[in-house]
């Protein structure tokens, strides 16, 4: 892993994971920020989706460094799910999993 970089902290890739070279890296902190376990009040099981009661309909939002990105309204959950992931490549170049993990294509697939 190396020294740390001047304004990093230590971050796991997998939040349920212990901390062990495979699974830290140093990062800033809007990304440590952002990898964080999905809350227990959270109605969707993912980041950044949720369901509204006055559209009744998944909405989706993306929050970088304060600024809120707005996704839009979905019908179905899986649908929110994915626009909420292309979201995040748009924004920040990778999607994150449940445990705040980037996703790549080959996990996916598998």
């Amino acid at each position: 892993m190396g020294n740390r970089p001047d304004g990093h902290t230590l971050d796991r890739i997998r939040n349920n994971k212990g901390y062990f070279p495979g699974n830290c890296r140093w990062v800033d902190m809007s990304t440590q920020t952002f990898n964080q376990r999905v809350k227990s009040s959270n109605t969707s099981g993912h980041r950044g989706v949720h369901w509204s009661n006055r559209y009744h309909k998944w909405g989706v939002q993306l929050v970088i460094n304060g600024q809120h990105i707005w996704g839009g309204y979905f019908e179905e959950k899986t649908s929110a799910i994915q626009a909420r992931h292309e979201l995040e490549i748009m924004h920040r170049g990778y999607a994150i999993d449940e445990e705040g993990a980037p996703i790549n294509d080959e996990e996916k697939e598998a």
